[in-house]
């Protein structure tokens, strides 16, 4: 008595009434095999369709056949588009299984695949279902394409949006208020082109938003956040961009700086993602050996019990060796001395105004060359519309020619939003920069290992050394060591003990000396 295992499968047209339609073939099946005397040794159910052999359950079938060749004739179903509706897939399948000798067969279309004739219907049986699939794929695309150029929106929500249908019945989006707020302040810090975008991502992720980094990025991309959608090419159309029926969370403007900056930083690597035992070597590459000028690095020793941080020289002949977390408090301790007068700032701050203020006419003139551009390009898309109409040129160059011009214009539309927005919050960013030197030791203790690299690099062009409980640097950024210096030039931080500790002479002191040795004529923080 042969021995099959039979296989049940819903298709496209039938996952409304799936529950019926698999109860039916299990049934009929079943029957054609106690008829046929045949033993049923495992049944396979399939609750979903597919076009290919990645199912769930034809892989379990298969896996289950392997195993046990010897016990299993053959695999059965009622059609054989249950089987596939792939001739491709469904002859590579059929000869694999044949070579560990099992067999398949429809039971309402069975066919003898030992006669080499049969093979001709069963190229029929399998390329009808694949002709249908053509079909029902060709009006699916060619339905959504419709209901996108009306402004419906027919594919999954985009973070911050939920499926929904208007007055009308048309399919459209939602705003969700608590994502959408993600999606403005993403938009916003990215806009500043202050952060690279995981930045900005992992600040929102700590709040509450559960975006990946790919992710993140493919939002600052999509055009479904300022009310319109992206008709991808297709065939011989081009791709377009049409309004959506749904309401922006963001307006053009914001999305078309965030745009800028994407395509300005789109070469830039991101940012390096260090291990968290790394936020104890915060001075990591800013270093430098006071014995033998050499690199420092930084490492872990186990002992009592624990792990401690030392920096130490990357010369192993070289014994320059300090606990990390001490060179760490005492950074902050010189920081904390450090204490900009508000005359100072005010000063700068006019000084910073002034320049921005003799740059009005520049960025006016470029703004207004911009603007005569954009006139221009509408002149021409307006001309290009009436020669159409009057059918001077056919409709493939005019939606060719209208846009390559849509693009150029969306370029300087870009580039126009960038210059305005630059120059109007430049105030805005002086006035918080400036407030932030006031307690830059806070705002440094309080930052993330990352920032807090980039705040040393800023501060200290020049590497620094760490010896006795002192710093010491060949050079400070001019402008910081503006800003934290007295009206003599002198640094605060800088008291007669440490000056005499460290040994060096107060830059633009009259008896300071000059030798070879470059940290002679160095800074004391």
């Amino acid at each position: 008595m042969k021995q099959v295992v039979i296989y049940t499968r819903v298709s496209t047209d039938e996952q409304a009434e799936k529950g019926f339609s698999l109860r039916n073939q299990y049934s009929v099946l079943e029957i054609y095999c106690r008829a046929k005397q045949l033993v049923i040794l495992k049944h396979f159910q399939e609750d979903s369709s597919a076009k290919s052999f990645d199912r769930p359950a034809w892989n379990q079938l298969l896996q289950f056949v392997k195993s046990n060749r010897k016990e299993v004739d053959a695999i059965l179903f009622t059609k054989w588009d249950r089987f596939s509706r792939n001739i491709e897939g469904a002859l590579r399948t059929i000869r694999e299984l044949k070579q560990i000798g099992v067999k398949v067969n429809a039971i309402e279309q069975p066919l003898d695949l030992d006669i080499s004739d049969s093979k001709l219907m069963l190229s029929i049986y399998l390329t009808i279902p694949e002709v249908e699939n053509d079909k029902n794929s060709s009006r699916t695309i060619d339905g959504m394409r419709r209901a996108n150029a009306e402004g419906c929106w027919t594919g999954s929500p985009p973070y911050g949006y939920r499926c929904f249908r208007n007055e009308m019945g048309k399919a459209t989006l939602a705003i969700c208020d608590e994502k959408a707020y993600f999606v403005r302040r993403g938009f916003e810090l990215y806009a500043q082109g202050c952060y690279h975008s995981d930045e900005v991502r992992r600040m929102l992720v700590n709040e509450g938003m559960n975006l990946s980094e790919e992710q993140f990025r493919s939002m600052l991309k999509n055009v479904a956040y300022i009310g319109k959608i992206r008709i991808k090419a297709y065939a011989k159309e081009d791709e377009q961009i049409v309004s959506g029926l749904h309401h922006p969370i963001i307006d053009e403007s914001l999305f078309d700086r965030v745009q800028v900056v994407l395509k300005k930083y789109s070469k830039l690597k991101r940012p390096h993602q260090e291990k968290v035992t790394n936020a104890m070597f915060v001075l990591k590459g800013h270093l430098v050996c006071p014995i033998c000028q050499g690199h420092v690095t930084a490492s872990q020793s186990k002992g009592n019990g624990g792990l401690y941080g030392y920096y130490h020289c990357l010369k192993s002949a070289c014994k320059y060796r300090v606990k990390a977390e001490s060179a760490n408090n005492e950074l902050e301790r010189h920081l904390n001395q450090l204490q900009p007068k508000q005359e100072i700032l005010d000063l700068y701050y006019e000084i910073m105004k002034d320049v921005f203020r003799s740059d009005e006419i520049q960025v006016a003139n470029q703004v207004t060359a911009l603007e005569r551009q954009i006139a221009d390009i509408d002149d021409q898309i307006h001309s290009i519309q009436d020669k159409f109409v009057k059918d001077m040129i056919s409709k493939v160059d005019f939606e060719s020619i209208v846009a390559r011009y849509r693009a150029k214009l969306s370029d300087l539309k870009i580039q126009r939003e960038y210059i305005i927005n630059r120059d109007s919050n430049m105030t805005r960013y002086m006035k918080y920069s400036f407030s932030l030197l006031k307690d830059f030791a806070q705002y440094y203790s309080s930052a993330e290992y990352g920032l807090k690299q980039k705040l040393l690099g800023s501060i200290f062009p020049e590497k620094l050394i760490f010896q006795d409980s002192l710093y010491r640097t060949a050079s400070t950024d001019n402008v910081f060591s503006l800003l934290f210096s007295d009206i003599n030039g002198f640094s605060p931080s800088m008291n007669k003990k440490s000056r005499e500790k460290s040994r060096l002479p107060l830059e633009g002191s009259p008896s300071r000396a000059r030798t070879s040795d470059p940290m002679i004529n160095s800074h004391v923080l």
